[in-house]
């Protein structure tokens, strides 16, 4: 049953705290960082506006037919082109990438996050074995049977 608000009550003021049961009222400001070139926020907040330039211009690319890899690919060309977020895509350009697809198509996502979690908990017991038995990344990897699809992870992760 939804919570009604007592008419008699200060406009503004919350009644929240009067109720028993331990609801909360919450109250979130949604800013819109849509890319616009007259955004007030974005203008006053250059990273803010680089990454809405980016997911604008990816956006754009995938609605002219190009597959996913393309459209990031060109997006991100199109921010060094005009020298936004230069440093950031440089340094981590692949992983800019990475994100994008896994926005894009949420059951990999789950797929990627889940082996992610996998490749954690191979790359402890590995190190645990590595420390323990004094063994190569590659000799603990072998002995504890890494799958094969999460080998080359495991092993960049442990360096």
């Amino acid at each position: 049953m939804p919570h009604q608000k007592n008419p008699s009550k200060i406009k503004g003021k919350s009644d929240a705290f009067e109720e028993k049961d331990g609801d909360l009222e919450l109250r979130v400001h949604v800013i819109d960082i849509s890319y616009d070139e007259t955004n007030p926020i974005l203008q006053t907040c250059k990273p803010l506006y680089g990454y809405s330039y980016l997911v604008h211009r990816a956006q754009w690319h995938k609605h002219q037919d190009d597959d996913d890899d393309t459209a990031i690919a060109k997006a991100i060309d199109d921010c060094l082109g005009a020298g936004i977020l230069t440093d950031f895509l440089r340094k981590n350009g692949k992983e800019v990438m990475k994100l994008f697809k896994l926005q894009w198509n949420e059951k990999d996502a789950q797929k990627y996050w889940k082996e992610e979690g996998e490749a954690t908990t191979w790359v402890a017991s590995a190190r645990n074995l590595m420390r323990t038995m004094k063994l190569t990344a590659q000799q603990a990897v072998e002995a504890i049977a890494v799958p094969p699809p999460l080998r080359e992870r495991v092993l960049q992760q442990l360096g």
